[in-house]
């Protein structure tokens, strides 16, 4: 719609025109406030409309505060406008012009395009922004309905739905909100923090960040084969250790069989710790209504052995727990098994024993 001077066009308020549209733009050479500027297609940078060039005009927008080449200002598109230093006349048309590039003048050039009209000597509201559009149709820029590889900007919005094709865009990398990834699990290890080392362990949050860890999470160790005593000095129990960190607390359980070749032959189980201090029982079945404990308060060391089972070769329950507050060393934290009788052997029963660590901090 084009604005009619008439004498009373001049006591329009300017709040009929305070809604306005402003926009981030990226120079591509140096534009001063108030110069009309145009958007390249090749690059997605402003520079100075000039409508002598089909290629650098229409112009967008009028660029609010000037600038050097890949500044970032803004431009407004709509609205009326404010340049405190114009002299414009109220009620004409202003075009851009054509002798320089960026300015604006009252004169219509051979190819014109307005821009706005005057409503006081410093305000000009704007037509409102031009489409930009690709140039002239040729076939190095579209054919028919699809754009050459070369275009790497355009307004293209809608393509309709896709039901033929292969989608071979590159993965979307994590900073661009994707995974860089091109299959599940490859995409959840790259949100995940780091893996290494952490087989086994949980996720956990602090409330803020995630992490892998190991506190509160039980690890087994089951026997791999029967391990028996005849001797009442303690010895490894192989395959039943596990790698201690210095100043950690850890719960130790033993949950398992065993069998005695005499009912008056008891087991001892104690565990061997690098450093710190240590407290913990074993107990089995005596009898069907008594229960035989053994307790160690010392490092690979028992107080004694458990008195017997209920019956001789014959797989009887036992249970062990131990409270293990690793030192200032850490190190492996080992099984050890004896016989409370010597040349009397008890044996441990495998898979039927499983050792459980739980680190608690």
């Amino acid at each position: 719609m084009r604005l009619i001077a008439t004498t009373a066009f001049v006591l329009l308020s300017l709040s009929a025109f305070a809604q306005k549209t402003i926009l981030n733009i990226t120079l591509g050479e140096a534009v001063s406030s108030y110069q009309f500027v145009y958007i390249k297609l090749a690059d997605g940078k402003a520079y100075k409309a000039d409508p002598n060039d089909a290629t650098k005009s229409p112009a967008v927008g009028v660029c609010l505060v000037g600038g050097s080449v890949n500044g970032v200002t803004q431009a407004q598109i709509d609205g009326a406008f404010n340049n405190p230093g114009a002299t414009f006349v109220p009620g004409l048309t202003y075009y851009l012009d054509a002798a320089i590039p960026g300015n604006i003048t009252d004169v219509a050039p051979a190819n014109s395009q307005a821009v706005g009209v005057a409503i006081t000597s410093t305000d000009l509201v704007l037509s409102g922004a031009s489409a930009v559009n690709i140039a002239a149709p040729t076939a190095a820029t579209i054919t028919g309905t699809t754009l050459n590889s070369g275009v790497t900007i355009s307004s293209l919005e809608t393509v309709g739905t896709i039901t033929t094709g292969v989608w071979n865009g590159t993965a979307v990398s994590v900073a661009r909100g994707g995974t860089g990834e091109t299959t599940a699990n490859a995409a959840m290890n790259a949100l995940l923090p780091s893996q290494a080392g952490q087989a086994g362990n949980a996720l956990i949050t602090d409330g803020t960040n995630t992490s892998f860890s190991d506190v509160g999470i039980p690890k087994y160790l089951v026997l791999g084969s029967n391990a028996a005593s005849s001797s009442v000095t303690l010895a490894n129990v192989s395959g039943m250790s596990f790698t201690a960190i210095a100043n950690k607390t850890y719960i130790v359980e033993l949950v398992g069989r065993f069998q005695s070749v005499i009912t008056t032959t008891g087991i001892g189980l104690a565990l061997d710790i690098p450093s710190g201090t240590i407290t913990g029982s074993v107990q089995n079945e005596l009898a069907a209504t008594t229960a035989t404990f053994h307790a160690q308060i010392a490092d690979a060391a028992v107080v004694s052995a458990t008195s017997g089972v209920r019956a001789n070769n014959t797989n009887a329950p036992i249970l062990g727990k131990w409270l293990v507050l690793i030192g200032g060393t850490g190190g492996t934290v080992q099984l050890m098994l004896r016989s409370e009788i010597a040349t009397s052997a008890v044996t441990l029963q495998s898979p039927d024993t499983i050792m459980i660590y739980t680190k608690i901090n």
